[in-house]
């Protein structure tokens, strides 16, 4: 690995790494950005991080929007988008485009324990003010962090079928482009309040944007908005609701609840993601207030099919979505476009796919 920054959205690829290390699949190093000699062509902003697997030089791109760092594009092997739309790359040449692979959904999530190589990477990049980062690779919480035992759970059969919708609005004064986001996300909580009374949870969440943009009877419970809390009423409550995100994105919720095996409600998805997550199997599809409303009561109402979805969910994480499968699967796809062998195999532990 040759990191950069560590930004919160690249968790889940360093994660998968050190699972895969960890678990004796592969044999990971790492260096600073600065040793790559693709280095001088990463874009400043939202930069991706660049991975070398067996000489091969492969680019993870986590950010949310459509742009690809094209000068790096010309450098890499494999280029793996989170924000994947086909339109992206129809510009490209066919040898260009071929290159450029669906990531798959992203979600904040760090490893479980002791993790060497955060904690080089926090002192190594920041020297005395990478601290709080050496105490999180120690296992030491200055402040909630979600890490792979708290953000994973089989189905829960049992469960009363309750919906949760709990989001947030954007600046739209600053940015005028999230004014449609904002009235979705507004017009859905009220809809599915009025519609579900004490089986809905949730709201918007309560901040200086909010405040002056919502019916106080639409905010959240401010307990709800902090991580832990969220993860834990979201944990216990069959059925969740997202919509897209910034730039048409897939957002952290969405992987979020797959690895939690809820049975889900999204706005149709823009971004491809690897495997066979489907809609109206993985999740059902909502593009106005009132067909939000119905697909929720039609998971309410009918067991069987929200009991198969959570089970769908659960089988697409262990495959395609718990960080060591999803770098595994960049891994077998970059070896095998070179006609390389994969080395190492990676290990069927508690819970894993076999």
């Amino acid at each position: 690995i040759f990191y950069g920054q560590d930004r919160g959205h690249f968790s889940q690829i360093y994660t998968g790494f050190h699972r895969l290390h960890r678990q004796g699949v592969i044999a990971l190093t790492q260096a600073p950005l600065q040793r790559c000699a693709l280095a001088a062509r990463v874009r400043k902003i939202s930069p991706p991080l660049l991975v070398s697997i067996e000489g091969r030089l492969v680019s993870y791109d986590i950010g949310d929007g459509r742009a690809l760092c094209e000068t790096c594009l010309e450098g890499v092997e494999r280029y793996f988008k989170r924000g994947y739309d086909p339109r992206l790359v129809s510009h490209l040449g066919n040898g260009q485009r071929g290159k450029v692979r669906p990531l798959g959904l992203n979600y904040r999530v760090w490893d479980d324990g002791f993790d060497r190589f955060a904690l080089m990477r926090a002192m190594r990049r920041d020297g005395v003010r990478g601290l709080p980062g050496a105490l999180r690779s120690l296992g030491v919480e200055l402040r909630f962090l979600p890490r792979i035992s708290t953000l994973e759970q089989a189905p829960m059969f049992a469960a009363e079928p309750r919906a949760l919708f709990l989001t947030r609005l954007w600046d739209a004064e600053k940015h005028p482009q999230f004014t449609a986001i904002n009235d979705t996300r507004i017009a859905c909580v009220a809809a599915l309040r009025a519609a579900l009374g004490s089986a809905f949870v949730g709201g918007i969440a309560p901040d200086e944007v909010s405040a002056t943009r919502c019916d106080p009877a639409l905010l959240a419970d401010r307990r709800v908005v902090a991580k832990g809390n969220y993860l834990a009423v979201m944990k216990s409550t069959p059925i969740c609701v997202t919509s897209a995100g910034l730039f048409e994105s897939n957002g952290g919720k969405l992987g979020e609840y797959v690895a939690c095996s809820r049975a889900i409600v999204c706005e149709p998805l823009v971004h491809e993601v690897p495997g066979d997550f489907v809609a109206g199997e993985n999740y059902l599809e909502f593009t106005s207030p009132e067909e939000c409303v119905r697909s929720v009561m039609t998971l309410m109402d009918d067991e069987h099919r929200r009991q198969q979805m959570m089970l769908r969910n659960f089988r697409y994480y262990q495959t395609f979505l718990k960080p060591e499968w999803l770098v595994f699967n960049t891994i077998v796809e970059t070896l095998a476009a070179t006609s390389a062998p994969v080395s190492g195999r990676l290990r069927a532990d508690a819970g894993s796919a076999t």
